[in-house]
């Protein structure tokens, strides 16, 4: 019997995969997996966001298909749906089945309802945002608790993966383009912070990207709240600053009052949001995006120093 699905799908440049093809091509990949799933029956239809092929099976559940080369990703976001509860603080999709076909991993999840956050956010005013970013700040406290058992496919080598980022960064810096000044005083920077990740700091679980894109809200009595959270592909154990990098680089857009009300909903008390700890999200900031996308994201002109840079990205001591 021939293949379903190709061993090395084409990726557009959004980072999707198959971003082009037709839906009457996954109708046999449905009818496939229908013989051996509990798939719902009905109108089904592929959803225009993310980089797998997520497709919509009425109300009542999601089918993702993860191409073979993001296996490790489908094996990480499997365990970590089996990790955290789906009564916590906010809903998260129940693993229903996971099965392969032709080498792609299958997940098959509960739907959950609510809108996602990313078609609101622009729309939002300040405070609406900085109501939400406390949300998202209790959200991304509540995660580093959930308990995870020895040899869980979410650890891997932290240290050696921050390591390689650092090692790579002054050539990066040079090849996007970084202030000559900026390039200069990287590693005297780099060392001001300390080594990363932090000394003693407990390796936690990790959602990987907490931006609006994976966020759920629900709007009641002319507030919104977070209901859900989805996609835990990225999921991870590190150090808990990690998942505050993919809000503030995406969505906080350095406001000060939303990246404050973020601190606010952590639990992060005043007396630790310090320059300390400014230029250490700032630094890895730099690491995990690259100077090109921070500069695309932030007004950088004018920036000398990297502690310009930190507090113009993460404007965690304003007020504090």
């Amino acid at each position: 019997m021939p293949a379903l699905l190709p061993p090395d799908p084409p990726i557009s440049p959004t980072n999707r995969v198959m971003a082009d093809a037709p839906d009457a091509s996954w109708s046999p990949v449905l009818s496939a997996l229908r013989a051996r799933m509990d798939l719902p029956n009905g109108p089904w239809r592929r959803l225009p966001t993310g980089k797998n092929v997520v497709i919509e099976l009425g109300d009542e559940a999601i089918l993702k298909l993860i191409p073979p080369y993001w296996a490790e990703d489908a094996q990480r976001e499997a365990a970590a749906l089996q990790l955290v509860p789906p009564d916590g603080p906010v809903a998260t999709p129940t693993l229903l089945a996971l099965d392969m076909l032709d080498g792609w991993t299958v997940l098959l999840l509960r739907r959950l309802p609510g809108a996602i956050l990313s078609e609101q956010w622009p729309s939002l005013a300040g405070s609406q945002r900085a109501e939400l970013a406390a949300q998202l700040g209790a959200v991304a406290a509540w995660l580093p608790h959930v308990e995870v058992p020895l040899g869980s496919p979410l650890a891997y080598d932290w240290t050696a993966h921050i390591e390689a980022e650092a090692e790579a960064a002054p050539r990066q810096l040079a090849e996007d383009g970084a202030p000559d000044e900026l390039q200069d005083r990287w590693l005297e920077f780099l060392r001001s912070v300390g080594p990363l990740p932090s000394p003693g700091s407990p390796l936690v679980l990790l959602h990987g990207d907490l931006s609006v894109a994976n966020v759920l809200v629900r709007e009641e009595a002319g507030h919104w709240r977070i209901t859900g959270l989805l996609d835990f592909g990225d999921a991870s154990l590190g150090e808990f600053t990690h998942d505050w990098l993919s809000p503030g680089i995406h969505n906080f857009g350095g406001d000060a009052a939303v990246v404050s009300a973020f601190c606010d909903g952590y639990g992060l008390p005043t007396s630790q949001r310090t320059t300390a700890l400014q230029a250490h999200l700032m630094a890895q900031s730099l690491l995990y995006y690259g100077w090109r996308y921070l500069r695309h994201k932030f007004p950088l002109q004018g920036a000398t120093t990297w502690e310009e840079v930190a507090a113009i990205v993460w404007p965690i001591t304003v007020g504090a």
